[in-house]
């Protein structure tokens, strides 16, 4: 399975789920800490799919979206807030949707359908 990548401002969240997805898939994951450092990673790599935090310094999640849709349409994107809403999310290009505070299991749901072998 190729990388996953994720965008998460708190680091003590990035890790773990950084941990939980890694432990998840058996694959890297590498996690980034705004939504800038998200679309030079992707711009620069081969990822599984993305998960996304909405609100971040520097770059956001909306907009971090929007510009990865630029150059990468069809890598799925995964939008994690707890103060935004679905409809925000998949209207800026997202496939996927988790509202915080969620559960591992609601993780895993959402992000299931992306961890394609290959």
């Amino acid at each position: 399975m190729k990388p996953i990548i994720i965008a998460e401002d708190y680091a003590s969240t990035r890790r773990a789920l950084v941990r939980a997805l890694a432990k998840r898939y058996d694959t890297q994951v590498d996690g980034v800490e705004n939504g800038r450092q998200l679309v030079e990673r992707v711009r620069d790599g081969d990822h599984s799919f993305v998960l996304t935090d909405r609100d971040m310094p520097i770059m956001g999640g909306l907009e971090a979206t929007r510009e990865i849709r630029k150059t990468h349409p069809d890598i799925p994107i995964v939008m994690m807030s707890g103060l935004g809403s679905e409809e925000e999310a998949l209207a800026a290009g997202a496939n996927a949707f988790v509202k915080k505070s969620f559960s591992l299991q609601e993780l895993y749901a959402a992000t299931d359908r992306f961890a394609v072998i290959g």
